[in-house]
């Protein structure tokens, strides 16, 4: 869903080499499952990309990435409009909701309980 979101608003490509960056950490600090080896991790890794892609194309009705571009129809469910207004631009919000510092929290948590586990 983030590569949809990115290419919806606008990207010609999208470069993961914090992703993969991010896999070969974990491979070097031993956190995959079985010992799993960096090509192994990176084979997976594209085929959620992949999974992930063709899923939001063929929900939406959408072609391929460039239609995917064109058409750009998000529609923002949860942020505050002005939240919206000014990282989002034309991005129709019909309903209010969180703003920058509850989304902050929300990362933070995430990041926190992600690490907890690797400590």
């Amino acid at each position: 869903m983030h590569y949809a979101l990115l290419i919806g608003y606008g990207a010609s490509a999208v470069n993961p080499y914090l992703a993969i960056e991010s896999l070969q950490e974990q491979v070097h600090r031993g956190l995959l499952p079985d010992g799993m080896a960096f090509d192994e991790a990176l084979k997976h890794y594209k085929k959620a990309i992949n999974k992930g892609l063709l899923k939001v194309f063929l929900e939406d009705g959408h072609l391929d990435a460039a239609e995917l571009s064109r058409r750009a129809d998000f529609r923002s469910h949860r942020p505050q409009s002005g939240l919206v207004d000014k990282y989002f631009t034309g991005t129709p919000s019909r309903i209010g909701g969180v703003g920058l510092d509850v989304l902050a929290l929300e990362a933070k948590m995430k990041h926190d309980l992600a690490f907890e586990k690797n400590q």
